[in-house]
């Protein structure tokens, strides 16, 4: 069986060796162009061509919240910080890479891939109000345009002294370009004059959950 063999400048080697059994025909891999990124693994395209990929699972997590309430309609929510509080001996965290913290109130994901964007936000009121409203914008053009792309809505009527509701969106996007694909969150009332959205420094009440699915 032939090998290649590697030798190592301190004596030994390593081989690379042909097929156990003869194969049916004269066969090729191809070698990537590139080194890959730290975590990657070789696998083929199924036309002899070895290709760096992401390893299978979930590789990025990353959650952020309003640190205080809001009074008013928000659109967009400008003022986030990373869930970074311990309770009861738990610890919260992000996996693999983080995002930065947002500008204006416009996240950029740090890597290419499919992403499910979650927005939890919470609300409440004085007033005898229908509704309140969440929703999540998309940018494509390095935050010059703006569209909403999913809502939620929550009950906001109140009787008699402060009601609170929640709107849950979520939406999954295929983001091709980390530079001018972001992403934002508001929120906004059928009238605002004493409406609000709830926030908290210690605790999570309106809040973002960034989850990459995989690869694009």
């Amino acid at each position: 069986m032939s090998k290649i063999k590697l030798p190592h400048a301190s004596g030994n080697s390593m081989s690379i060796g042909a097929p156990a059994t003869n194969p049916a025909s004269d066969l090729t891999l191809t070698l990537p162009a590139t080194i890959g990124t730290s975590g990657q693994y070789l696998t083929v395209d199924g036309s002899g061509n070895l290709v760096w990929a992401d390893p299978p699972g979930i590789t990025h997590v990353d959650a952020w919240r309003l640190p205080a309430n809001i009074i008013g309609a928000a659109l967009p929510i400008t003022n986030w910080e990373r869930i970074d509080t311990s309770t009861n001996g738990f610890g919260h965290g992000f996996l693999g890479t983080g995002f930065d913290p947002p500008s204006s109130g416009a996240f950029n994901f740090p890597v290419t891939g499919i992403w499910k964007v979650e927005f939890h936000a919470v609300s409440f009121t004085d007033d005898e109000e229908r509704y309140f409203q969440a929703s999540i914008g998309m940018s494509g053009n390095s935050g010059s345009t703006w569209e909403d792309v999913a809502y939620g809505y929550g009950n906001h009527y109140d009787e008699s002294g402060t009601t609170y509701s929640q709107a849950i969106v979520t939406i999954v996007v295929d983001v091709t370009n980390t530079t001018t694909q972001s992403v934002r969150f508001g929120t906004q009332f059928d009238a605002s004059a004493s409406d609000g959205t709830s926030g908290g420094t210690n605790d999570n009440y309106t809040h973002v959950l960034f989850t990459r699915l995989g690869a694009t």
